[in-house]
């Protein structure tokens, strides 16, 4: 199959799923039992009639559901996402404030558990029902089943609290100044500063809950890993390669992790996205100032505008990040160059 075609196909399914996440963010965010007027007018003025009314004209919820929805999605077509209730700010521009930190703890986590887990798994499959085999898998289903709010709140009680061996909560210490914003990424923006005490305040205060929130995913990769390969090392092309007198190095690495990583590549994918959603409770935890937080705070107020911009902004990435991994399977799955 010609890229291109492949290409102009992930395309095409894509743009449905698009409209079909913006219809589902729209009616289940409407679908809340909470009333936004309750959450954001003062008592006094819960009993004005008219101010109540102003509030349903003004945030267009005097009108029908589908109404709201065909409006929203217009607004949408041209990028504007509304305004906040709760900030009085567009949606947009909250959200181009807060989602930096948040891609940057994602990335961070996700550059620690990919070449980690992968190197766990490799190990894990290599001296299968060992020692160090037991080991991985016992770390890979702590990893996976340990509730990561409680593993975030031991980690800051002990790495920060009591041996203070890393930074605390925040995205950088309360006396310094943050980079200028040229990015929105502290790292970034203070590498193309110069400035290297800045950098290594912003690593230290983000290495602690990029570590936690990596635990996760490097289970679920470390163990995958290992399964495939183990697949992978039974196949008769396996044997060959031995048979022909290849290094056992260039046997497992050439050969077998270079087809066993092909259903990793789903795996890492699909956590890029369960990192954007699951960054809500670290982000509280580590007072890390970032989307999940803003999502918090817009669910509490019942903003019903903000909850949906933040769905709508992290289901888009999840399927951008996927619509990738579909392109990159073009490129490491040679049966789908071959249909």
């Amino acid at each position: 199959m010609a890229f291109q075609l492949y290409l102009l196909r992930r395309i095409m399914f894509t743009i449905p799923l698009l409209l079909g996440i913006t219809v589902a963010a729209f009616f289940i965010a409407n679908a809340i039992p909470a009333d936004p007027i309750n959450a954001n007018l003062p008592q006094n003025a819960l009993n004005n009639e008219e101010m109540v009314a102003a509030f349903r004209a003004k945030w267009g919820l005097d009108k029908p559901l589908h109404e709201q929805y065909v409006t929203y999605l217009g607004n949408l077509l041209q990028g504007d996402m509304g305004t906040s209730i709760k900030t009085r700010q567009p949606i947009a521009e909250d959200i181009r404030k807060f989602l930096p930190a948040t891609i940057e703890l994602a990335v961070t986590a996700i550059l620690i558990s990919v070449p980690l887990g992968i190197f766990l798994g490799a190990i894990s499959a290599i001296w299968r029902n060992k020692i160090i085999d037991y080991v991985v898998r016992t770390f890979a289903l702590v990893g996976v089943s340990f509730p990561v709010y409680l593993l975030a709140l031991i980690a800051l009680s002990l790495f920060h609290a009591r041996w203070g061996l890393v930074a605390g909560p925040g995205r950088i210490d309360f006396a310094m100044e943050p980079p200028p914003d040229v990015t929105g990424f502290f790292t970034i923006d203070s590498i193309l500063a110069g400035d290297w005490s800045t950098l290594r305040n912003v690593v230290s205060h983000m290495l602690l809950p990029s570590i936690v929130l990596a635990s996760y995913p490097l289970g679920i990769i470390a163990r995958v890993t290992r399964s495939s390969l183990l697949e992978v090392l039974a196949q008769d092309y396996m044997r060959t390669a031995r048979a022909k007198g290849l290094p056992e190095f260039a046997v497992i690495f050439r050969h077998g992790l270079s087809n066993a990583l092909i259903p990793v590549i789903t795996i890492i994918g699909l956590s890029f996205g369960n990192l954007l959603a699951g960054s809500i409770l670290i982000e509280s935890i580590y007072a890390w100032p970032g989307l999940g937080r803003y999502a918090f705070r817009a669910s509490t107020s019942q903003d019903f505008p903000a909850i949906m911009g933040v769905s709508l902004v992290i289901a888009f990435i999840y399927v951008g990040v996927n619509f990738l991994v579909d392109i990159l399977y073009y490129f490491f799955d040679p049966r789908i160059r071959e249909t």
